[in-house]
């Protein structure tokens, strides 16, 4: 399958996207086909022609996007906009999922899925399951529609070993020379239970 995610535009910070490097490396090595459009770093505020370009040039049979507390109206308007000329599965995920989870499905119907969590595991198994038209009910983290209504999952268990995930490949953002900040992930998780922080946070903590 054919996979377009998205990075949107935020005015609070540069730098390339590792949960999208994470994710995109995993599509791939699934056999998929993917690419990953970083209008962050391309500072792309108005999106609409160079979304609409992409999606036609790419054609895509997926097109997710990264979603953080800064960028929900931007996403939700991306979807609204993809809704007139693309007629493929669209999916939202992203940090800002601990928080929304199916919220966001009852506030914009031109979302189809929303993944909830670490995504590696959940992303390659729900386009498996639309490939084969299989059961979607089987894949933890995943927020769906089915038969008019909003189906919710059970959560997915953070991945223990973070070894066995292939390593970002920023190809995969049209990138040959990197000239922008990136971080290295050397762990994820944390001991702590702040108040305040993202719940996928807290926890074990995995190197």
């Amino acid at each position: 399958m054919k996979v377009l995610l998205i990075d949107p535009y935020t005015p609070y910070g540069k730098g390339l996207n590792t949960g999208l490097g994470w994710l995109s490396a995993s599509i791939k090595a699934a056999g998929h086909d993917v690419f990953v459009l970083d209008l962050n770093n391309r500072n792309i505020a108005a999106y609409q022609e160079t979304l609409k370009e992409q999606t036609l040039k790419f054609k895509p049979d997926v097109i997710g996007i990264n979603l953080q507390s800064t960028t929900y109206p931007i996403v939700m308007a991306m979807f609204d906009d993809l809704a007139v000329y693309y007629r493929g599965v669209k999916v939202v995920g992203g940090p800002q999922m601990a928080y929304e989870k199916e919220e966001i499905l009852k506030h914009n119907q031109n979302i189809d899925f929303s993944v909830v969590g670490e995504a590696e595991e959940s992303y390659v198994e729900m386009l498996d399951c639309i490939r084969l038209k299989g059961d979607f009910n089987r894949i933890d983290g995943l927020i769906y529609r089915a038969e008019g209504k909003i189906r919710i999952n059970k959560s997915r268990a953070p991945v223990t070993d973070l070894n066995k995930l292939p390593m970002p490949d920023y190809r995969l953002f049209g990138v040959k020379e990197i000239e922008v900040p990136y971080r290295i992930s050397t762990s994820r998780g944390c001991p702590y239970r702040c108040v305040f922080c993202n719940p996928f946070m807290g926890g074990r903590w995995r190197s």
